[in-house]
C-alpha cells in the first residue's frame, strides 16, 4: 500500500527526463517526459489549467449504496416506423428486455412519441411474471404521424420525477426519425442526473442523438434495418449489463447473436461454447420475420434435443424462447435453425445465460473504439483480472445502409496493438463510406487454450550494458521468464461496441493511409553483426505491403527521435518488404569501434512517399562481452552436448533421406532462423549481372547479360510474392479447416460408422432369434441402436450442413490462389516480352542456337489481360534470316508484318505497331540487324527482329 500512495511532488519534463532509462515510459511515450505527454492531453494542452498550490483540504468520504434500477422506455410511434419491419423489431426487442433481460425489482415505466408524447404506463416494479406482461401489453402495436423527440424525452423525465427517480435514473430513447428540433432540449437534460442511452434504427435517425449521451453518462447505439443483425436485442443488452452490479450474478453473458437471411426451405447452423463459469438460466430466443415459424432444433453436449414444442413460441410476435432449467451442462451446445416457408425468411438467433455456481469466474469482454478517418476497434479479454491471449476475435461492423464486415483483432504487439499478450486485441478500421457504424465483437473459440497469470515483476526492459564514467558495465545474462500460463476452458462470447460516426472518408483512388507504425522492432548483437527484427507493416496501415524500409542509427536517442533525417542511413535496398503482418528479419555490421552504444529505429514507406511513425527505438552496445561462468552456463553447454549428439544422429539420418535438406536440418537441430535464401531465378539472375559486369557494361553482350539478370531477378521477387500470397490465402485457411472442422466431421462420420454397424448387428441378432424372450430382447436392441443411429446421423447431417459456409469461403480462397497465380504468369510474360524489345534494340547480330531445330516456329503465347500476338519473334528462326539475306543481296523491296510494338529511339527509326504491313528494303552500308521501312510517307530504320517478311 505504501508503493501506491507515494507522494509525487513534481513530474518529470523536458529538462530533468532520463531518455535513455530502460522503462515502460520511454518505449511507450516516445522517449518524452511524463509532463510532455501530460502537457499534450485535452485538459492541459495550450497551457491551459496551470498548477495551482493549495493547502489541501480535508478529506471527506461518502458511503453509496447500490439501488434497484430505473428505466423508461421512450419509444418512437412516428410513421416511419412501420417500414422495414422496424415496429416488429420494436416490439420483440422490447418484449425480449421486459421478459429475460431485466432484472427483478428494477422499475420500467413506458412513453411513446410521434409528434406528440403519450405515457403508456407509469413505473411499475418488475416483481413477477404478471407485471412483466403487463407492461408487454402496453408495447405501441401502431405507429403514426411526424417525429418529436424533446416531447418523449421530456415527458420520460416527467415520468422519472414523479416517482422521485429522476437522478440516477435512466432513458432508453429508441428512434428512426429525423428531428431538427432536438437542439432546443439539450441543456435542459444535461445536469439533471439522468442518463439518457440512444439508440439509433435505420439510416435516417436522427444526427444528433449522439449528444444525450455524451451529456448524460449514456450510451450510443446503432442498428441498420437488416434483420439477422440483432442489434436492437444487443443495446438492450448491453444497457442492462453496464451498471453497478456488474461483478454479481446478475450479468447476462451474451454467447452468441447472430442471424442469417435464409433462401426457401434453406437453413443455418453452428455450435456455442459453454464453460463452467456459466450455465444458469441458458436462454436460446429465436426470432423471425414472416409469419412462418422455422424448425428450431437445439442439441446439448449429451446428444439431447430441444425441438420446437420445446421452445416457447408466440406466434404474434414471431419470438422463440427456450431456458434450460437448472444449470445448462458444459460443452459444444449444437444449433439448427430451417426455414418452412416457400419464401425468404429473415431469423436472427440469441444465446444468453448466467454465472454458475462454480468457483471460478467467467471469462468478460469489454469493447471500445477511437474514431477518426483511421478507426482501432478494441476488445480486452480478462479471466480473474489476468488476461485470456490466444483467442481468436473478429469484429463485425456495419454501416447506416445495412452492409457489413469482419474484421480479425489480433494481441500481436503489432498494427493497432501496442502490447503483445496483454488481453486487449485490436485492429485498424478504414472506414469507406460516411455515416453511423455500429459495431459488435465475437470472441469464437480457442485455439491454445490458456491465460496469462497476473504478472507481478518488473516491466523494465533489459539492458545488455550501459556507461558509466566513461566505463562500459555489462549486467548479467537476462534470466529467463516463464510464461505462467493457466489453461482456460473453451468458451463463446460476444459484446456489442456501441455506435460511432465517421465524418470523414478519403477520395476514390486517393491514397491517404500511410503504413502503420512499427511497434515491435527488435535489436541484438551476435558478434560484429547487428540482428533486426520487426512485424511487417502494410501499404495501408496494417494491409497490403509497404514499398521499402528507411532504418537509420545515431549514438544520440534524442537525436534520432527528433532528427530522424540527419542520423546515420543504413543501406536496405537488400530488403525485400513482406506483406502485413509477416516477420521482417535483416543485419548489417556496423562500421563503429567497440565500447559504442548506438541506437537504432525504422520506418516504412508506401508507394506515393507516405511514411509511417518511427517506430520504437532500440540500443545496442559495439563490444565483446566477458560472460561469466555461471551455473545457467554449465547447464547450458550440458543442453548443447546433449544437443550437439542428437545433431550428429540427425546428420546421419539426414544423410540417408536424400530428400532431406541438411542445410535446414541443422538450424532447426540448432534452433536458429534459417536465412532468407534466393530462389532459382534470383541467383540466375545474379551470375547473369556479374557476368554482365566482368565482360564489361558498356559492351552490347555484356549490357545484354545485366539486363536479362534484371529481368530474372523481377521474376524472381515475383514468385516469392506469389508464394506469400498463395500461404496466406489459400494454404494456410485450407490447413486450418483440415486441422479443425474437417477433424470434427471425420470423426462424427466415423462415429456414424460405428452406430450403423451396432444397427446392422443388432438387426442381424434379431433374424437369427427364435425365443420369444430372446426375440423381444433383440428387438428393444435393435430399437436402441436405430434411435442412436439417427440421432448420430442428424448430429453428422447437422455438421455437414454448417460447413457449406466453409466451402464458400475456401472457393473464394481458391479464386484468389488463381487470381494470383495469373498475374504471376502475367508478370513473368510482360517482364520477358520488355526485354525482348530491349534486347532487339541491341546493334549486334543475333545467332541461331546450334541445338535449335532450325525449322521450328516460337510457341504462340496468350493472356487474357495482355494483348499479345499470335507468335512471338524467334531471332534464332533460320529461315527467316535467309529471307532477310535475299532482301540484301536482291535490293529490291518486301512486305513484313510487324510482330509487336517499337518506339523509335531518334529521329532516324521508324516507330512500329503489332499486325501492321510495311515495306521493307537494304540500303548499301546499313548494319545487318536494320532495314529500311516505310509506312506510307514516313521512312525510317527498322530492326529485324521486329519483322516476319511475308511471301
Amino acid at each position: 500500500m505504501s508503493l501506491l500512495c507515494v507522494k509525487v511532488n513534481i513530474f518529470c519534463d523536458s529538462e530533468n527526463h532520463n531518455a535513455e532509462a530502460p522503462n515502460d515510459q520511454n518505449k511507450k511515450c516516445d522517449y518524452r517526459s511524463t509532463w510532455d505527454v501530460i502537457s499534450e492531453s485535452e485538459d492541459f494542452k495550450d497551457n491551459s489549467n496551470k498548477p495551482v498550490y493549495l493547502d489541501l483540504p480535508t478529506p471527506t468520504f461518502t458511503l453509496l449504496q447500490p439501488k434497484d434500477r430505473v428505466f423508461c422506455l421512450v419509444l418512437d410511434v412516428s410513421g416511419s416506423m412501420n417500414g422495414k419491419g422496424r415496429l416488429t423489431r420494436l416490439r420483440q426487442a422490447s418484449v425480449l428486455f421486459l421478459k429475460d433481460i431485466i432484472e427483478e425489482d428494477s422499475k420500467v415505466a413506458i412513453v411513446t412519441f410521434n409528434s406528440k408524447a403519450l405515457i403508456k404506463r407509469y413505473l411499475t416494479n418488475i416483481s413477477d411474471d404478471d407485471t412483466r406482461n403487463q407492461l408487454i401489453k402496453d408495447l405501441p402495436t401502431t405507429a403514426e404521424g411526424g417525429t418529436n423527440i424533446c416531447s418523449g424525452l421530456q415527458m420520460g423525465f416527467q415520468v422519472l420525477e414523479k416517482d422521485g427517480s429522476s437522478k440516477g435514473g435512466e432513458i432508453i430513447l429508441l428512434t428512426d426519425g429525423e428531428d431538427p428540433s432536438v437542439g432546443s432540449c439539450f441543456e435542459e437534460f444535461k445536469n439533471q442526473g439522468t442518463k439518457i442511452h440512444s439508440i439509433a434504427l435505420g439510416p435516417n435517425a436522427e444526427k444528433d442523438l449522439e449528444k444525450f449521451p455524451q451529456m448524460t453518462g449514456g450510451f450510443m447505439f446503432f442498428t441498420s434495418d437488416t434483420f439477422s443483425c440483432n442489434g436492437l436485442l444487443d443495446a438492450f443488452m448491453e444497457i442492462s449489463n453496464n451498471n453497478h452490479q456488474v461483478w454479481q450474478n446478475s450479468i447476462l453473458y451474451p454467447l452468441e447473436n447472430t442471424g442469417k437471411d435464409m433462401e426457401p426451405r434453406g437453413s443455418f447452423a453452428g455450435k456455442v461454447e459453454l464453460d463452467s463459469a456459466v450455465g444458469n438460466k441458458t436462454t436460446f430466443l429465436v426470432t423471425w420475420k414472416t409469419n412462418s415459424t422455422p424448425t428450431m432444433l437445439i442439441i446439448d453436449p449429451d446428444r439431447k434435443e430441444y425441438k420446437n414444442n420445446d421452445f416457447k413460441i408466440e406466434e404474434h410476435l414471431h419470438i422463440g424462447t427456450l431456458q434450460i432449467p437448472d444449470t445448462a451442462k458444459k460443452g459444444t451446445w449444437m444449433y439448427n435453425i430451417s426455414n418452412t416457408d416457400n419464401n425468404q425468411q429473415n431469423v436472427a438467433l440469441t444465446v444468453l445465460t448466467k454465472p454458475s455456481d462454480s468457483k471460478n469466474s467467467p471469462v468478460l469482454v469489454i469493447t471500445y473504439q477511437e474514431p477518426g478517418q483511421t478507426t482501432a476497434i478494441f476488445a480486452e479479454i480478462f479471466q480473474d483480472f489476468s488476461p485470456v491471449i490466444n483467442a481468436e476475435v473478429t469484429a463485425i461492423i456495419e454501416t447506416e445502409k445495412g452492409s457489413s464486415s469482419i474484421h480479425k483483432l489480433l494481441d500481436s504487439g503489432s498494427g493497432a496493438d501496442l502490447t503483445r499478450n496483454d488481453g486487449i486485441y485490436s485492429v485498424f478500421f478504414r472506414p469507406t463510406t460516411k455515416g453511423r457504424h455500429g459495431f459488435k465483437v465475437r470472441v469464437e473459440r480457442i485455439k491454445k487454450q490458456s491465460k496469462q497469470e497476473p504478472a507481478l515483476a518488473s516491466h523494465a526492459m533489459y539492458v545488455r550494458s550501459y556507461f558509466e564514467n566513461g566505463a562500459l558495465h555489462w549486467n548479467p545474462p537476462k534470466p529467463p521468464v516463464s510464461d505462467n500460463l493457466i489453461p482456460v476452458e473453451d468458451f463463446s462470447r460476444t459484446k456489442s461496441g456501441g455506435a460511432f460516426i465517421v465524418t470523414e472518408v478519403p477520395p476514390a483512388g486517393e491514397d491517404v493511409y500511410p503504413p502503420c507504425k512499427i511497434t515491435d522492432f527488435a535489436a541484438a548483437m551476435e558478434n560484429d553483426t547487428v540482428m533486426l527484427s520487426w512485424t511487417a507493416p502494410g501499404d495501408d496501415l496494417d494491409e497490403g505491403t509497404a514499398l521499402e524500409y528507411e532504418l537509420r542509427i545515431s549514438g544520440n536517442v534524442q537525436e534520432l527521435r527528433d532528427r530522424f533525417h540527419n542520423a546515420t542511413k543504413v543501406n536496405t535496398t537488400a530488403i525485400r518488404p513482406l506483406p502485413a503482418r509477416s516477420k521482417e528479419e535483416f543485419s548489417f555490421v556496423p562500421e563503429m569501434t567497440n565500447d559504442t552504444v548506438i541506437y537504432l529505429a525504422i520506418r516504412a514507406l508506401d508507394e506515393t512517399g507516405l511514411a509511417s511513425g518511427l517506430s520504437n527505438i532500440e540500443q545496442v552496445t559495439i563490444a565483446k562481452p566477458a560472460v561469466p561462468t555461471t551455473t545457467a552456463n554449465i547447464k547450458d553447454d550440458n543442453k548443447n552436448t546433449a544437443r550437439n549428439k542428437d545433431l550428429i544422429l540427425g546428420i546421419a539420418v539426414a544423410s540417408v533421406a536424400g530428400d532431406v535438406r541438411i542445410e535446414e536440418f541443422l538450424y532447426e537441430k540448432l534452433e536458429k532462423k534459417a536465412p532468407t535464401r534466393m530462389n532459382n531465378n534470383e541467383q540466375l539472375g545474379e551470375y547473369m549481372i556479374d557476368s554482365g559486369n566482368e565482360f564489361g557494361p558498356g559492351t552490347a553482350y555484356g549490357n545484354a547479360l545485366i539486363k536479362c539478370g534484371e529481368t530474372q531477378k523481377q521474376i524472381g521477387i515475383a514468385e516469392r510474392e506469389f508464394i506469400q500470397s498463395s500461404a496466406i490465402n489459400f494454404l494456410t485457411p485450407f490447413r486450418n479447416f483440415l486441422e479443425g472442422d474437417f477433424k470434427t466431421v471425420s470423426k462424427e462420420r466415423k462415429l456414424l460408422q460405428n452406430k450403423r454397424l451396432d444397427l446392422d448387428a443388432a438387426k442381424t441378432r434379431l433374424k437369427k432369434a427364435r425365443a420369444a424372450e430372446a426375440r423381444a430382447a433383440a428387438e428393444q436392441e435393435v430399437r436402441i441402436a436405430q434411435s442412436e443411429f439417427d440421432r448420430q446421423g442428424e448430429i453428422t447431417r447437422l455438421l455437414l450442413e454448417g460447413i457449406g459456409s466453409t466451402h464458400a469461403h475456401h472457393l473464394r480462397c481458391l479464386n484468389d490462389f488463381v487470381e494470383a497465380q495469373t498475374t504471376y504468369y502475367a508478370q513473368c510474360y510482360q517482364y520477358m516480352v520488355d526485354l525482348q524489345k530491349q534486347l532487339g534494340s541491341f546493334p549486334t547480330t543475333l545467332t541461331s542456337n546450334n541445338n535449335q531445330n532450325s525449322s521450328s516456329s516460337a510457341q504462340s503465347i496468350s493472356d487474357p489481360s495482355i494483348p499479345v500476338s499470335s507468335s512471338l519473334p524467334t531471332p534464332a528462326n533460320s529461315v527467316v534470316t535467309s529471307g532477310f539475306s535475299e532482301l540484301r543481296v536482291s535490293c529490291g523491296t518486301r512486305k513484313a508484318r510487324v510482330l509487336y510494338d517499337y518506339d523509335a529511339a531518334d529521329s532516324s527509326e521508324l516507330s512500329l505497331l503489332a499486325d501492321e504491313v510495311i515495306i521493307v528494303y537494304s540500303v548499301p552500308g546499313m548494319d545487318t540487324d536494320w532495314l529500311m521501312g516505310e509506312r506510307g510517307t514516313q521512312k525510317g530504320r527498322v530492326p529485324i527482329t521486329y519483322l516476319e517478311l511475308l511471301n
